[in-house]
């Protein structure tokens, strides 16, 4: 009786790594799948403005966000901050909400938040909001000066 216990023991372990093994081979397959649609289709708007793409360039190196995670429907907090991010560069640059929206497919009320919630990031002087903000305001102003 000792080893069928045993034996069942081994069996529903062995059914558990396998479905944990099965559930981790889906999500790698997604994220290869995202990988080829970024070697694909690279994110460039087809109505893009350079400086806007300048902007989305700088904030993605600062953030180690993907162009395509920013303009992308993702919706996890540390994708939607350099979301937020890129809005309010864009905006500081004279960008029109509508049009930053389009950039970023999203409607222009979402663009206002976004704009408002990153400058309240500002205002209240979070580390991390504060260093992307400023280090790719550097990288820009090395952009405009060449």
């Amino acid at each position: 009786m000792d080893y069928y216990l045993k034996y069942l023991d081994a069996t529903r372990k062995l059914q558990n790594t396998q479905k944990m093994s099965e559930s981790r081979i889906r999500e790698l397959e997604s994220e290869v799948n995202k990988l080829k649609i970024q070697l694909i289709n690279p994110a460039t708007p087809p109505n893009a403005n350079r400086e806007m793409l300048a902007i989305l360039r700088a904030v993605s190196e600062v953030s180690m966000v993907t162009p395509l995670d920013i303009t992308g429907p993702e919706r996890k907090r540390p994708i939607s901050i350099v979301r937020f991010c890129f809005m309010y560069i864009a905006k500081d640059y004279g960008f029109t909400h509508a049009a930053i929206g389009r950039f970023v497919n999203r409607d222009h009320s979402t663009v206002i938040h976004g704009v408002k919630c990153y400058q309240n990031y500002l205002e209240l002087k979070y580390k991390y909001e504060t260093r992307i903000y400023d280090e790719a305001k550097k990288i820009l102003e090395c952009y405009t000066k060449n």
